[in-house]
């Protein structure tokens, strides 16, 4: 069920309109925040879906919470399902990920800010070297945060105390960051 109070917010708060729920249940070994994906390989969902939008007049919107490809492949599935024009409101996917992007946002800021604008940060390609990096980073702070170069949210930022990763063997921070990379569904070919 929706969360209490989201459709009237929609309707009256938005202008958007009275709001359906429509639910797809994701595989049990897919990511809980992977909706579209679910409703491309549920073809009952997506039926579902198309139904409940057959009748609906006017302009279509699909408002993603970021515009990654599965949203835009989402959306150009739907379009041709209901065979009329569907709007995104999001950034294509390309732009979407430079937006998020925190390692290329942080040299845009050094070059035209300054260095001294910048938080100090390290890049790193996989649980071995942001192992090392925490490790090393720890001795001059007392919190040190991975955040994952794509992720919008704080779901692709953990945080570490001093004492924490000082505690903790390179090899024992690299098994528990890979663990964190895995439950984000993260791939070292992508950073």
């Amino acid at each position: 069920a929706p969360i209490e109070g989201y459709i009237d917010y929609m309707d009256q708060r938005l202008g958007l309109g009275q709001s359906q729920y429509l639910a797809a249940t994701p595989h049990p070994s897919a990511l809980p925040y992977a909706v579209c994906e679910t409703f491309r390989e549920q073809p009952e969902a997506m039926a579902r879906l198309c139904k409940a939008l057959e009748t609906e007049q006017g302009d279509l919107w699909f408002h993603p919470y970021m515009g990654h490809h599965c949203a835009w492949s989402f959306a150009e599935r739907l379009q041709q399902n209901l065979k009329r024009k569907l709007f995104v409101a999001a950034p294509l996917p390309e732009i979407c990920e430079r937006a998020n992007n925190k390692v290329w946002f942080t040299q845009v800021v050094k070059q035209t800010l300054g260095k001294e604008a910048a938080l100090p940060g390290v890049g790193c390609r996989s649980a071995a070297e942001a192992a090392q990096a925490l490790q090393d980073a720890a001795e001059g702070w007392s919190h040190v945060a991975i955040k994952l170069a794509d992720s919008a949210s704080g779901m692709g930022t953990e945080i570490y105390t001093q004492d924490d990763i000082l505690s903790r063997s390179v090899e024992q921070l690299e098994k528990t960051i890979q663990e964190w990379l895995d439950d984000k569904d993260w791939n070292e070919q992508r950073s």
